[in-house]
């Protein structure tokens, strides 16, 4: 079937219209990429499990974004997404000693500041509440039982 607008006929060519693929083997093809990006992104997860990348829901939602993105968005997607788990995995995993040590360095003064924070709000709560004369405590924000 030629589909003749009159564009095509100004410039000489004709149109061809695209055939829509309802078939069953569209679904057939769907099916067939749903069960390998299952495989696929299990395999990844796994290994990432052993490798100590991503915790066991992790490897869950590894398995259930790999396996939809295979599935509904085709192999470039899904390939993509390897790409990015698999590129920000080493780039975490890249100097992690380093990165270990100065984490311990910056967050040493934790229980200082959790203290601090403590002693602002309860002075803020004094002050707020001396006209009434009622006083209560403010739990501390950053909840670290201090």
């Amino acid at each position: 079937m030629f589909c003749n607008t009159p564009s095509s006929l100004l410039k000489g060519t004709v149109v061809m219209p695209k055939r829509l693929s309802e078939g069953p083997t569209n679904y057939r093809h769907m099916s067939l990429r749903l069960i390998l990006g299952l495989l696929f992104s299990s395999g990844i997860g796994l290994i990432a499990h052993r490798r100590q990348s991503l915790d066991k829901s992790g490897v869950l939602g590894a398995i259930v974004c790999g396996t939809s993105i295979v599935g509904m968005g085709g192999w470039s997607w899904g390939l993509s997404l390897v790409y990015f788990f698999v590129s920000s995995s080493l780039l975490s995993s890249f100097r992690a000693r380093e990165k270990a040590i100065a984490a311990s360095d910056k967050f040493s003064k934790g229980w200082r500041a959790c203290h601090a924070l403590r002693a602002m709000l309860w002075l803020l709560t004094i002050t707020e509440h001396t006209s009434t004369s009622e006083i209560r405590l403010h739990r501390c924000a950053c909840d670290c039982h201090c």
